[in-house]
């Protein structure tokens, strides 16, 4: 198989490599790319794509009438910085006016977390006061504060009060807008320069309902306030010069422009007129009424910006002449109504049933099921039931924080889930098993390989070191047959996930309470489990290392382990997929 491999210049690394393989197209960018390929066919020869049990499931979720047009399998989207998933599949169709492109992703795991994304909503198809010049238009109908939420997460960042309550308070959907400047820097684009400065490239606009104008502008203003700048009292505007952020409440909508300056009044003008402006070119409107979105390219909005750049817009040398030359064959081979739209929905049956996946989830590849849960512990002589028939399904990836005040029966629940407590009624499925049942030596074992407890008070042993403390449930497995040195070099490696690689050696009262907590989460990781089980986590941590540690849990979520957590607290449940409340012995 032959690789082909284009490059600025010759001499210059290569920007695009492609091979082909099994009537597919196989594709890599950057100056890896050959090496990739040479990688990639070298696999395995003998395995075909079409056995592929992803590649089927991609195909199938295409439907009819798409063209594969590329596929990523299990996992390669993390080569991308994307989440890890089962696979992605494209597909093509073209008619003589324009393209239409269905992407499906496998989410797997990662879909509860997706779910929350678009509430109930089915997406909204209608017009848009956006600039009739806008190129590409964007309409997110998820969910704002979800996408805020998840970003953080899957960012690792820390969630900052202002922003997510300025998210809430955006109603879906938010019309966005890109239009290419006259000052846009083409050539350095295709070098790869000024990708960290879009604003310098385009004039990006917004508009957004608002659920309530005056919490919005107590959001905007606390924001203003956390960076240093001034409150804008309804007007808000940050930057100035060739970079300026600026948005303004009008009524119930928000609008806002970042680019160059002066690019606000022109919207809230257009706004004000109620006249239409960004106009979908035909048959594409539906793609923007998705279930999380959806989006267009607008082929003659493209070519009439591309005509009325200036020679200074594509530079000098090479990188000028790459990106002149793109520009006319787009230019001149865009036809009269030409597009391209893409609409972003959620797997089938996601929805369905809306209340009922927030209430208790489900479905296949469950680490937990608990069905028709009961407790009763005697007390003082009566019967105290503390568990009334309470179902609960947690899946691989998801974080579930289950709240309710204090002896709601939070614990209870925990223990059951962690097969410590059997005296329950109904029943228990955890990581495959059923405790109704099990000896406590199947128990134990269960608890050893599959789950991993964190609590409050720690629990860790006082004579112990760290490391010590952390290979506790490596040393107490029965059977295992482990080398004791590799499961150092585990216990050293979990440590070392958890920021604590050089306090191996410190014994707990030589450590802080967030240190102590984060050696508890490393002997927790050692066995490697499917699902991780914490009581107040973060109860007796300082508002830093609680931050840290909800971090981590959600890292750990997006690779896969079941994390099922009881808390009070408000900083851990907001971070969660699904947040359940305990109340009357009852999930809701």
């Amino acid at each position: 198989t032959s690789i082909t491999v284009w490059r600025r210049a010759a001499g210059d690394p290569p920007l695009l490599s492609v091979a082909k393989a099994e009537g597919l197209l196989l594709v890599a960018i950057g100056a890896a790319g050959p090496d990739v390929l040479r990688v990639v066919l070298a696999l395995d020869p003998a395995v075909s794509l079409a056995e592929s049990p992803s590649w089927k499931r991609g195909r199938a979720a295409l439907g009819d009438g798409f063209p594969i047009l590329f596929f990523m399998p299990r996992d390669s989207p993390a080569l991308l910085g994307l989440p890890p998933n089962d696979g992605m599949a494209g597909g093509l169709s073209a008619s003589a006016t324009g393209l239409r492109l269905a992407v499906a992703a496998l989410l797997g795991p990662q879909e509860s977390r997706v779910r929350p994304l678009a509430g109930t909503g089915d997406g909204v198809s209608q017009p848009s006061s956006l600039n009739p010049d806008t190129v590409v238009a964007l309409r997110l109908s998820a969910d704002p504060a979800a996408a805020v939420r998840l970003a953080a997460e899957l960012r690792g960042l820390p969630f900052i009060e202002p922003i997510g309550a300025i998210a809430a308070q955006l109603a879906p959907p938010i019309d966005l807008g890109a239009t290419p400047v006259i000052t846009a820097d083409l050539g350095g684009l295709v070098g790869g320069r000024g990708l960290d400065q879009p604003v310098k490239l385009a004039r990006l606009e917004a508009l957004a309902g608002l659920k309530d104008p005056t919490a919005f502008t107590v959001a905007c203003d606390q924001l203003m306030a956390l960076i240093g700048a001034p409150a804008g009292k309804g007007s808000w505007k940050l930057g100035g010069g060739d970079a300026e952020l600026a948005w303004s409440v009008q009524g119930k909508t928000v609008a806002l422009t970042a680019g160059t300056a002066g690019g606000l009044p022109p919207l809230l003008a257009r706004l004000k007129a109620g006249g239409r402006g960004f106009e979908p070119p035909p048959g594409t409107a539906s793609s923007l009424a998705g279930g999380l979105g959806g989006l267009v390219l607008h082929g003659d909005n493209l070519v009439k910006s591309l005509r009325a750049l200036p020679p200074t817009a594509f530079g000098a040398g090479p990188d000028g002449v790459v990106a002149r030359s793109m520009a006319e064959k787009l230019a001149g081979s865009l036809g009269t109504g030409s597009a391209v739209a893409l609409r972003a929905d959620l797997p089938d049956g996601a929805l369905k049933d809306a209340r009922a996946q927030a209430r208790c989830g489900g479905g296949p590849g469950e680490v937990i099921r608990l069905t028709a849960i009961t407790r009763s512990f005697q007390e003082d002589g009566r019967e105290v039931e503390v568990l009334r028939g309470v179902d609960l399904s947690v899946g691989p990836g998801e974080v579930v924080a289950v709240v309710g005040a204090s002896g709601s029966g939070k614990s209870t629940l925990l223990a059951i889930a962690g097969a410590l407590d059997t005296g329950f009624g109904g029943e228990a499925v955890v990581a495959g098993q059923s405790l109704r049942g099990l000896a406590p030596g199947a128990l134990a074992s269960l608890r050893n390989r599959s789950v991993g407890f964190v609590f409050q008070s720690f629990n860790l042993v006082p004579a112990f070191s760290a490391l010590e403390n952390v290979l506790l449930p490596g040393l107490l497995r029965q059977g295992g047959g482990e080398p004791r040195e590799a499961l150092r070099q585990r216990g050293l490696v979990a440590l070392e996930r958890v920021g604590l690689a050089g306090k191996a050696a410190a014994r707990p009262s030589r450590l802080s309470g967030g240190e102590r907590q984060r050696v508890a989460i490393a002997r927790a990781l050692l066995t490697r489990p499917v699902l991780l089980l914490a009581d107040e986590p973060t109860g007796n941590l300082d508002a830093v290392t609680g931050e840290a540690v909800i971090r981590l849990f959600g890292a750990l979520a997006q690779e896969g382990t079941a994390v099922l957590v009881v808390t009070h607290e408000e900083r851990v449940s907001r971070a969660a997929s699904r947040v359940l409340t305990l109340s009357e012995g009852r999930l809701s």
